[in-house]
């Protein structure tokens, strides 16, 4: 039950990954699933640090909203 409860919570996250906007997708990715650091990710992408705070911010109410949704 726990493997099969882990494998459906994965393809959830996957599929609420993939309605986000790529902006938000490559933060998201870049950050939590590769660690890059804030400053890292702005830096490499040219975006002020808030910047990528903020999308960040955004990317994760809008995971959070997904998954909630699919709970429903």
């Amino acid at each position: 039950d726990r493997q099969f409860t882990d494998v459906e919570l994965r393809d959830r996250l996957a599929k609420a990954m993939a309605r986000l906007p790529a902006h938000y997708r490559l933060l998201v990715h870049g950050h939590y699933v590769k660690g890059v650091k804030y400053e890292d990710l702005a830096a490499s992408l040219g975006m002020p640090l808030g910047t990528v705070k903020t999308h960040l911010f955004r990317a994760k109410r809008l995971l959070r909203e997904a998954l909630e949704g699919d709970l429903a």
